[in-house]
């Protein structure tokens, strides 16, 4: 008869992983009443390798924030994380094929999804004896997503790292829902200056599976809110609207909408969940929140700047909601610049075409650039801490951290 805490010890062995033990003592009493309700047995009287099943299920389907200690290795720069020297379980936080472009995945999504719909319509008919699925040429050929280079954004529940493909890895699929399980082994850093970002081979990626259990949208949604697609999919039936959501038609036509549309009010504490920018700005200046996150892109970047040795530069970033101007801190800009500030200024003392080849990479560093975008109160930020800029002089928010898709 299986020991939970052997159970435990095994899972944690195998998968260099501590698992809460407020989740763990949940998932007990949930496998323990499911196997009381369908075989009338308890949880400790199977096999420690049936048990050892159902808990590894269940972490599947969690969300690490919730069942894990984190394992990647952090350092003093919190928007720096690094990769354990050994194998580590991490979950889908974005994926994305850098290699093509966004529009021309949700186009391959979009008629992919119409060739189904169209076949299926066919062999409804082909059932009647009505047409002859044979002669139609157009549905034997199914088409296909392209595929080039993947980044992942892979996290522990607290921290993130990049990773991206060394040569294609089969086993990963730029449509894998947000959420979903890898084992994560001997990825090779890239450069000398760890910034988090590593290259996988087909050895180093085990896809174990699963999802989180937030709901996160699918990739032609995520492709769509990017584009800024209005009207992806069809207004949902009245069955399929839950209470708090329902439509009522009124007299001429006229749609009273009943769903219940939350104030704005403060996010539960620790949460990580990326909001509107707008229901951001209102936060922030208001003094409800010192710090919240927002998935937007970078819409404009002004002049990058070099002060007392740290970067700046003042930006607009934007979503669905609307836009905001930021300043952008020093760290995230060292990130995705790749360069320190120390090279950056010998650069731009080497003469006009250093400088105009400067410009040019700090244009396509953030043209477009999308991620999920800390934002902090001024005011609220000690000057230096951290090796952040003093941003006591200005009112705007400051980006402090970006995770990139």
């Amino acid at each position: 008869m299986s020991n939970p805490e052997l159970v435990r010890a095994r899972i944690q062995d195998k998968y260099n992983i501590i698992l809460s033990d407020s989740w763990y003592h949940a998932c007990l009493n949930f496998i323990d009443g499911e196997l009381r309700a369908k075989v009338q047995r308890a949880v400790d009287t199977i096999p420690a390798d049936a048990l050892a099943r159902l808990v590894f299920d269940q972490l599947l389907e969690s969300d690490l924030t919730d069942s894990c200690h984190p394992s990647l290795v952090t350092s003093r720069q919190p928007s720096v994380a690094s990769l354990p020297p050994h194998p580590v379980l991490l979950q889908i936080h974005d994926i994305v094929d850098i290699g093509v472009s966004k529009y021309q995945l949700f186009q391959a999504i979009k008629e992919r999804e119409d060739y189904f719909k169209r076949k299926s319509s066919q062999q409804d008919w082909a059932t009647l004896g009505m047409v002859s699925m044979t002669n139609n040429e157009e549905l034997q050929r199914e088409p296909t997503i392209p595929r080039d280079t993947l980044k992942l954004q892979l996290t522990d529940g607290r921290s993130c790292v990049t990773v991206m493909e060394l040569g294609r890895v089969p086993q990963l699929d730029v449509e894998l829902p947000i959420g979903t399980k890898l084992l994560i082994r001997n990825a090779k850093p890239i450069g000398k200056e760890n910034f988090g970002v590593y290259l996988v081979g087909v050895s180093d990626v085990a896809v174990l599976g699963g999802r989180s259990p937030r709901e996160a949208p699918e990739l032609k949604r995520r492709l769509a809110d990017m584009l800024g697609i209005k009207d992806v999919y069809p207004q949902r039936s009245r069955q399929e609207q839950s209470p708090s959501e329902v439509v009522l038609q009124g007299p001429n036509a006229e749609m009273i909408d009943l769903s219940l549309s939350p104030l704005i009010s403060p996010l539960p504490p620790g949460s990580d969940l990326p909001i509107p920018i707008q229901q951001a700005a209102t936060l922030l200046r208001d003094g409800v929140q010192d710090k919240v996150k927002v998935k937007a892109r970078i819409a404009k970047l002004d002049k990058l700047s070099v002060s007392k040795g740290k970067f700046k530069s003042n930006a607009t970033i934007s979503d669905n909601s609307g836009s905001l101007d930021v300043v952008i801190d020093h760290e995230p800009l060292q990130l995705k610049l790749g360069m320190s500030v120390k090279k950056f200024v010998a650069l731009s003392k080497q003469g006009q075409t250093a400088i105009s080849e400067l410009s040019t990479l700090v244009s396509e560093k953030f043209a477009e650039a999308a991620g999920t975008i800390t934002l902090e109160n001024p005011s609220k930020m000690s000057g230096n801490n951290g090796g952040q800029v003093n941003h006591a002089s200005t009112a705007l928010p400051v980006v402090t951290e970006i995770l990139y898709i």
